[in-house]
C-alpha cells in the first residue's frame, strides 16, 4: 500500500517535552524495496543546573517508519516473533506494553529498541546517556492511537513515479516535494533481448 505522507506520521512523536529541547524534526517519502515515510525526531536533556563540559547531556531519537506492509522491508525483523533473549545477551524479543519489541544493548548507556504496531508501522526509541527504564517512558509519549487511525490503502503495485516529500521543521526552508520517476516498468526489449533477432 501507498505510505502515509511524513507530514501526517510526524504528528505522532512530540513536539514538545518537559525538560527537553527538540534538536531535530524531519521526515522523507523515499524509495528502497518499495516506497516507505519516515520520520524522525531527536531531543536533548536540558541541564537543570549548569554541568561541566565533559558531562554528555542524555539524548533521544525517536522515528517512525510506514512500510506500507510491503516484504522486503524492515517488517521481516519481526518474522516469527517469539520473546527470546541472545546468547551474548545484547539483544532482546519480548512484549512492552504489548507491543513486538526488539530490544538492543550497545553498552551500559545506549539502547535502541524497536516496535511493531499494527503490522505496518516500526517505531525506533534511541537512547543515548539515557538508562533503559526510559523507554517505556518514551514509547508512551508516542500518539500510537493516532497512528492506527491511518487508514489503510489497497494494495498497490509500484507506481512509476511517486511524490518525494521532505519536510524540515526546524528548518523550513530546506524542506521541498517532487515528483520522481521508479523506472517501475522494464521495456519489452529489457525482458525479451531476442525479441529483435532476425530467423532465417
Amino acid at each position: 500500500m501507498y505510505p502515509a505522507s511524513p507530514k501526517k506520521l510526524i504528528e505522532a512523536l512530540p513536539a514538545k517535552v518537559e525538560g527537553w529541547e527538540l534538536t531535530l524534526s524531519r521526515g522523507k517519502t523515499d524509495i528502497g524495496m518499495w516506497l516507505e515515510s519516515r520520520v524522525t525526531r531527536e531531543y536533548v536533556r536540558k541541564p537543570a543546573t549548569p554541568t561541566p563540559p565533559t558531562e554528555k547531556a542524555p539524548r533521544v531519537r525517536l522515528s517512525i517508519l510506514d512500510t506500507g506492509e510491503a516484504e522486503g522491508t524492515d517488517l521481516d525483523l519481526f518474522a516469527d516473533f517469539a520473546p527470546a533473549v541472545s546468547t551474548g545477551g545484547g539483544y532482546e524479543y519480548r512484549f512492552l506494553s504489548g507491543l513486538p519489541s526488539i530490544i538492543t544493548t550497545l553498552n551500559q548507556s545506549e539502547f535502541e529498541a524497536q516496535f511493531l504496531v499494527d503490522k505496518r508501522f516500526i517505531l525506533s526509541i534511541s537512547l543515548k546517556d539515557t538508562p533503559s527504564k526510559e523507554l517505556k517512558t518514551w514509547l508512551e509519549r508516542i500518539d500510537l492511537e493516532r497512528l492506527r487511525r491511518i487508514p489503510d490503502t489497497r494494495k498497490i503495485s509500484l507506481p512509476e513515479s511517486y511524490q518525494s516529500i521532505h519536510i524540515d521543521e526546524l528548518a523550513p526552508g530546506k524542506s521541498q516535494e517532487m515528483a520522481i520517476g521508479t523506472a517501475a516498468e522494464a521495456t519489452e526489449e529489457a525482458e525479451d533481448p531476442d525479441a529483435d533477432c532476425e530467423t532465417e
